[in-house]
């Protein structure tokens, strides 16, 4: 869970160590920052999930699969 966290949050500090656009509100700048927060927990999902082999290895399908319903449960 950690992990996942950490490569979520990844962009955040990508974009925070170049040079930000100036003039730009805050709330602009917090919506660019939760889209790519936002992409890269949809790349994780896909990456999680895609079957790659060498992601997939050490933990197994099953789990993988498991640990995305628990991390994000669908409403019934």
């Amino acid at each position: 869970m950690a992990a996942y966290l950490l490569l979520a949050l990844t962009p955040l500090v990508l974009v925070a160590l170049a040079n930000p656009p100036a003039g730009r509100p805050f709330l602009v700048e917090l919506s660019v920052a939760l889209g790519f927060v936002g992409l890269a927990m949809m790349g994780l999902q896909f990456a999680l999930i895609a079957r790659f082999k060498p992601v997939a290895a050490p933990f197994g399908i099953d789990a993988l699969t498991r640990f995305q319903t628990k991390r994000w449960p669908m409403p019934h």
